[in-house]
């Protein structure tokens, strides 16, 4: 849905990804992978490295929106691009929001730096796209934040309806889930 409102749009979309998740999206996509721009990391470039690439492109390109999907560290670094492109509209994908919202201040050196960057990203940030309805609501719930909070769920492909789902949309299901 997220790709497509996009597409719709007219708008053109920019791909920033490591060789390993650049691979297999690029047979997924097949033949409509020519719709977008890829912008892959070399192999064996750091993430900050990559970061920092991705900086030069926000502004060569001039884009107008940028969405960080997956974030699992250099949270001062994406807040000092954020800095370095007041044009550029950011927008930061919401997975977990404990593990976002509610960082725990230490003072071991790599764990604080690690916690000021999630509160600066929060605080530069344009605002939050959850995939998910329940983050969304969960997080206007708590008042985190006053900036906007977006439920768009995210998919980059659309399995076609198979006669199987259309059939079993009409049966009785009754699912056993073992374990413990």
């Amino acid at each position: 849905l997220f790709r497509s409102l996009l597409e719709m749009a007219g708008h053109e979309l920019v791909l920033f990804l490591t060789p390993t998740v650049a691979g297999p999206l690029r047979i997924l996509l097949g033949q409509q992978q020519q719709r977008y721009t890829w912008v892959i990391s070399s192999s064996g470039l750091s993430r900050k490295k990559f970061i920092r690439q991705i900086a030069e492109e926000i502004g060569n390109r001039g884009l107008s929106h940028f969405f960080l999907h997956t974030l699992s560290g250099n949270y001062t670094d994406w807040a000092r691009v954020v800095d370095e492109h007041p044009i550029t509209r950011f927008w930061v994908t919401v997975h977990d929001s404990n593990t976002l919202f509610y960082s725990r201040l230490s003072f071991h050196p790599r764990q604080l730096v690690h916690h000021l960057g999630k509160k600066r990203l929060i605080r530069k940030t344009t605002g939050f796209i959850t995939l998910n309805e329940h983050i969304q609501i969960y997080l206007k719930s708590q008042h985190l934040t006053q900036k906007p909070i977006h439920y768009l769920p995210g998919a980059f492909y659309d399995p076609p309806a198979s006669p199987i789902s259309s059939s079993l949309e009409k049966e009785h299901i009754c699912l056993a889930i073992p374990g413990s």
